[in-house]
């Protein structure tokens, strides 16, 4: 507790966070995932600067270290530590399953009786915006949800979860199942697992180009400062504008981008930037 409460207080920046966490849960924890959001990225980069020898499932120690310097990293690092985080402060939660195109690719958290005995809420990041507790208990479909550049709602279908996408924005995903405006974005499987569950398909991720996932294979570096999308996906820098259109601006050598991550957050080695970049030849002398 003491450990979660300093995390939260001193790298996420949250006054009082006891007294809050005490006075009300449920607004406590969406304050958490918003703060989450704004000032740690959802990054690769960590990743791809390894050498492909070196590539692993990361350990407890490499995900607290990484998220105590609020460098982040995949969805397994952010999800494992805010699980766990989450459990330390005394909520009940547990890891779930989801998949991208690709069976168990993803892991995220489901938060058990937060607003009333029995109910569950999604708690998730992956790059795309979430800012807060989502409510799992409908029957059919949830609300429709607008995040920063995003429309997004669930819709059950038999014991699963299925996160769609509104197929008119143009940063919808691509090349997946469409329905009456709303692409299949992520499935989301709610049977607690235990973190050894993904070991086998996660190993794939982390050290498979092309398997499983596209991380070895593309760049992204993605936060949400003020809850408005700011990043970089390969060569592109994307920001928010007026009416959260996404604004793109490509960008056109190696020193450009090393310099814009390092503006964006500053705890990142030029270093590390660099290796990520070489590793998937963005640029060619």
């Amino acid at each position: 507790m003491e450990e979660a409460l300093y995390f939260v207080s001193k790298v996420l920046d949250i006054p009082e966070a006891e007294k809050k966490l005490a006075a009300d849960r449920h607004v406590f924890l969406d304050h958490l995932v918003q703060t989450i959001h704004q000032v740690i990225p959802y990054q690769n980069i960590t990743l791809l600067s390894l050498k492909p020898e070196h590539r692993h499932i990361p350990t407890w120690t490499e995900i607290k270290e990484a998220m105590m310097i609020k460098q982040g990293g995949t969805c397994y690092i952010l999800n494992v530590f805010v699980k766990y985080l989450l459990q330390a402060l005394g909520f009940d939660v547990y890891h779930a399953a989801s998949e991208f195109g690709f069976p168990n690719n993803h892991i995220t958290t489901i938060v058990r009786n937060l607003s009333s005995d029995g109910a569950k809420h999604l708690v998730d990041f992956n790059g795309f915006p979430s800012f807060k507790a989502i409510p799992l208990d409908f029957k059919e479909e949830s609300p429709v949800y607008s995040m920063s550049f995003l429309t997004f709602k669930f819709v059950r279908e038999g014991n699963l979860i299925i996160r769609v996408h509104k197929t008119l924005e143009p940063h919808c995903p691509k090349n997946l199942s469409e329905s009456e405006g709303w692409a299949h974005y992520f499935t989301i499987d709610p049977e607690p697992r235990d973190l050894s569950y993904f070991e086998e398909d996660m190993t794939k991720v982390y050290t498979v180009p092309g398997v499983n996932s596209q991380i070895l294979e593309n760049l992204m570096f993605v936060s949400f400062p003020g809850l408005q999308l700011c990043g970089i996906k390969n060569k592109f820098e994307l920001s928010e504008g007026d009416n959260h259109k996404i604004n793109y601006k490509q960008i056109s050598s190696k020193s450009e981008m090393v310099q814009s991550i390092i503006n964006k957050h500053s705890q990142f080695p030029e270093d590390k930037i660099v290796s990520a970049i070489d590793r998937i030849n963005l640029f060619t002398i």
